[in-house]
């Protein structure tokens, strides 16, 4: 399960997300991955940024994603991924890291 934490007043775009994709396939080495991302602090994402999460280039080799600790603000931007893009992989959001990391173990055997 890789762990991510979102920086407070971190500004997310399209640039800096392909940067941060690119760190990620060299920590996984490209292999297929569980993500628990942390969104505890408020961040900014542009649409751009939004876009380019939800391609398949960013979710070809995760499992699954669980956010946990969102503030109202950053529950929005996931659920625009959830709901709107209907991204194909599977995606939660939860209120501590405990239940996001229960949630995620359900996908371990998936791991190819």
């Amino acid at each position: 399960i890789l762990k991510i934490e979102i920086f407070e007043g971190a500004e997310m775009t399209a640039e800096s997300l392909e940067k941060h994709h690119k760190a990620i396939e060299k920590i996984t080495k490209g292999k297929k991955y569980l993500a628990l991302i942390d969104v505890t602090n408020l961040y900014s994402i542009s649409m751009d940024g939004l876009e380019y999460a939800a391609s398949p280039e960013v979710l070809e080799t995760r499992l699954a994603v669980a956010y946990c600790s969102p503030p109202l603000a950053n529950r929005l931007n996931i659920n625009y991924l959830k709901v709107i893009r209907k991204v194909p992989v599977p995606m939660d959001i939860f209120a501590t890291k405990e239940l996001a990391l229960d949630w995620l173990r359900e996908f371990k055997n998936l791991k190819e």
